[in-house]
């Protein structure tokens, strides 16, 4: 029951950081996106490291369960180490485009670098969704051909 909270709060963390990161991009507001982005992608940091523990055990039940699906778990922790990797970069771009807009720093507002990061976070909000849906579906796969229900 724990690791299925901890995938719900995830997932509940995705939907806030794309409704957030939704906004338009508005000049003169950006130091305000900046931030709002920044907690939410916050939120779902804080909520993905839990997820890979959660992952993880999923992929010792599969391997329990049918050690020939060897290469499909590889090929998921990959795409975990990915899903980390691109997060930690899309971090790095929102702190540098957070400090770019501080007021204190420049009047500059990187609009237009603004929504390619916009674009990336959406589309890493979209990958992330499905590897979640994956996992999800190779534990089922996993257990049906264990019990014989699969072709």
């Amino acid at each position: 029951m724990i690791e299925r909270d901890k995938t719900r709060l995830y997932r509940r963390r995705l939907d806030e950081l794309e409704t957030d990161v939704g906004e338009p991009v508005i000049p003169g507001e950006v130091g305000e996106w900046c931030e709002s982005v920044g907690k939410a992608l916050s939120d779902v940091r804080n909520a993905w490291a839990p997820v890979l523990g959660v992952h993880e055990v999923a992929y010792h039940g599969i391997l329990d369960i049918n050690v020939e699906m060897g290469g499909r778990v590889e090929r998921l922790r990959a795409d975990d180490t990915r899903a980390s990797n691109r997060l930690a970069v899309l971090t790095r771009h929102l702190t540098h485009a957070t400090r770019i807009c501080d007021p204190d720093h420049t009047s500059e507002e990187p609009v237009d670098d603004i929504e390619v990061l916009r674009t990336d976070l959406l589309t890493w909000v979209a990958v992330a969704r499905g590897h979640e849906k994956e996992v999800d579906r190779w534990m089922v796969e996993a257990s049906l051909r264990d019990s014989g229900f699969s072709d």
